[in-house]
Parts: C-alpha cells; structure tokens; sequence
C-alpha cells in the first residue's frame, strides 16, 4: 500500500496533505530557502518511516538524500552570513574608532585653547586674587554642604522603584542569555544529521545496482559535509569513492570534473596537498574540454552551454595558477594564503545543474531491505569518526 494512499481513517495524512508536503518540499529546495526545504522532508520522513515501519525502505532514499542536502547547504548558508555580519561589524567598529579619533583630536586642541585663555584670565585678576578666592572658597563650600546634605538621603534610603527596575533589568539580561545560549548550543549539530541521513541514503542506493549515479551524489554530498566539518582525509574518501563510481559506470563529464574539482579543493587544505590538487584541476579541465567538443559535434547551436563550460575552464586555470603561487610561497619559507571554501557561488562550485527534486518511483512490489552481505554492511558513522570506525 502507498502511504498516499492512506486516509485519516487510520490517523495517517491524506494522499492530498502528502503531495502539499512533497510540492512545498521541492518549491523551497529549488528556490534554495534551505530551512525551510529540510522541515518539510523532515515532516516528509517522518510519515513514510511511520508508515512502513522501517528506516531503510528504498522509497526513502530520495528523501534522505535532499533532507540531507538541504541540511548541508542551510548550515553552509549560515555559516557564510555570520561570516559576512562578522566583518560588517568590524567595518562598522574601525569607522567608530576612527570617528573618535578624529574626536578627540579635536577636543585635545580645544582644551590646549581654553587653557591658554584661563591662564591669561588669571593672570589679569592676580590684583585682587585674595579676596575674591577666599570668599569664593567659602560660599563653593557652603553650596557643597547643601549638596550633599540633598543628596544623602536619596543615597541611603532604599528606593522600591529602583529596585524593581533593577530587578527587571537584571531578569531581562539573564533572559537574553538563555536564548543566545540556546541558538549556539544545538544538541545535534546540522552536520551530523546530515552525515547520518546521507549515509541512510548511501546504504539504500548501494544495494540497487540501477541507482550507481545516486550513489555517487551522495558520496559527493557526504565528502561535501566533511569538508564543511574540517575533516580532510574522509572528504578525500567520499570525493574519490564519487570519482570511481562516475568513471565506472560512464557518467557525463560534468559530473567527472565536480568530482575531481572537489578532491583538488579539499587538497588545497593539506600540508603536502598542492601536486595532488593541481593534477585534479587539470583533470576536471580536462573533462569540461572533452564535454565542450563533444557539444560542437552533437550541439553545435548550442553557445550558451559551450560558453559556460569555457567560464569554468578560466576559473580552473585561475586555480591553478593560485596553487603553483602558494607552491612558491612555501618554497621560499613564506605563508601561503589559501580562500575557505564557500557558498557556491561560481561556476566552478556548480559544474552540474543542481538536480531538482522529483516524484519517488513506488514500486508495486516493496521490498524490505535485508542484512545483505557482511562486507557491505556500512554501519552508519558518526560524523567525528575515529581512525578505528
């Protein structure tokens, strides 16, 4: 039975609540509002789960592989804005000094001026300076005296107004700290969830030998949560189990140079990476080479796409350039600078159309999966593995 096609009778959603969960699913993943995107897989998931009993039902592996991509790209999101916040409040702290600054430059001059003017004043009133200083010392210390026999009072009684506000003011404090506590301490970090989804779906997909493609995006999604996770060599694995899998089986070009764009990326990030990395840029440029002769034979009309690729190429060169740059760098003790990966935003990062979400083939005979063999049993990892996992 298909969970569309289960009614409120036995508390489940109707067909018709489930295709609005799928539509708004697929709308937010498109438009990329990511939050958004991974609530309603989330809702998604947990119907069908509910429904078959089971968390590895092969229907659900489309699921888990955009829940999880929209997991990885909202947290790359948020990551990137705090990012840009952060140095827009550091522009808008260096304008301030440089505000004050400016400031007190000007004051430090006004008060060299007033000086100079009182020092003159006092100079043409030394005639009668006795005089008028010690009956000036007794009336300023007569209005001291009733100064601050006004103000003790208020100083020692105790206020019941003031406490309050005080008190107010103190539970306020005490309440933005629970929420920014609570916004930066999240039980299950966003890459982990999304490790654990992904690997779902990786598990799923291995068994079917027609979902070999599939396989290979969620590995590439897998290296891609690593990478956000600073752990290099188990990006390297995904990256390169990616690479395999699309070379094996024939995938486009495209795909064959996001997968070595990715490992000449996180090689960048590694003392000893930069040979490495060059020989995967140049291996990615060289399949967006043989795609481009390809579209002039099969496409020739087709300049958009042939430009795009070229774009892509350029930006690979560039690539290039700036890892033979910090190779130099290296070899002549000097830091190398290399740029954080970031949000797709180029060519380079989008080197296939990001593939859009689309109906789950239900099969009429639904098959549980079993334990399988033992060698492909994955269990599902962490995402901070140890070397032992």
């Amino acid at each position: 039975m298909d969970p569309e096609q289960a009614t409120t009778n036995n508390n489940h959603p109707t067909k018709e609540e489930i295709q609005k969960l799928e539509t708004s699913a697929k709308k937010y993943f498109e438009k990329g509002n990511w939050n958004k995107a991974a609530d309603f897989y989330s809702q998604l998931l947990e119907i069908n789960v509910k429904f078959y009993g089971d968390d590895r039902q092969p229907e659900l592996a489309e699921l888990y592989r955009y829940y999880g991509e929209a997991l990885l790209e909202g947290k790359k999101t948020e990551i990137f804005s705090g990012n840009v916040k952060k140095k827009m409040q550091e522009k808008e702290e260096l304008e301030l000094a440089k505000e004050k600054l400016e400031e007190n430059q000007v004051v430090c001059v006004s008060e060299k001026a007033e000086s100079k003017d009182l020092e003159i004043q006092s100079n043409n009133e030394t005639i009668n300076s006795d005089t008028q200083i010690n009956g000036g010392n007794i009336r300023e210390e007569g209005k001291k005296t009733e100064k601050n026999e006004k103000s003790e009072p208020n100083r020692n009684s105790n206020n019941p107004e003031t406490e309050q506000e005080e008190s107010q003011s103190s539970e306020e404090d005490g309440d933005e700290d629970e929420d920014n506590k609570s916004k930066t301490e999240d039980p299950l970090d966003t890459l982990e969830i999304a490790w654990e989804v992904l690997e779902l779906s990786r598990l799923i997909y291995s068994k079917d030998v027609t979902k070999n493609l599939e396989l290979s995006d969620v590995h590439l999604l897998l290296g891609n949560v690593a990478l956000e996770g600073e752990q290099m060599e188990l990006a390297i694995e995904e990256y390169i189990k990616s690479l395999k899998i699309r070379e094996d089986f024939g995938a486009d070009e495209r795909r064959i140079a996001e997968s070595h764009f990715q490992l000449g990326l996180v090689y960048t990030f590694l003392p000893e990476g930069n040979l490495k990395a060059q020989e995967h840029y140049r291996s990615a440029k060289q399949a967006l080479s043989r795609r481009i002769d390809r579209l002039r034979l099969e496409y020739p009309t087709d300049e958009e796409q042939i430009d795009s690729l070229n774009q892509i190429i350029i930006e690979l060169d560039g690539r290039i350039l700036e890892v033979i740059d910090s190779e130099e760098k290296i070899d002549q003790n000097q830091t190398p600078v290399f740029k954080e990966p970031s949000l797709p935003s180029g060519p380079v990062n989008t080197l296939i159309p990001r593939k859009k979400p689309v109906e789950t083939n239900r099969d009429s005979n639904k098959r549980k999966l079993d334990g399988g063999d033992e060698k492909d049993k994955r269990p599902i990892k962490k995402f901070k593995v140890t070397e032992d996992s």
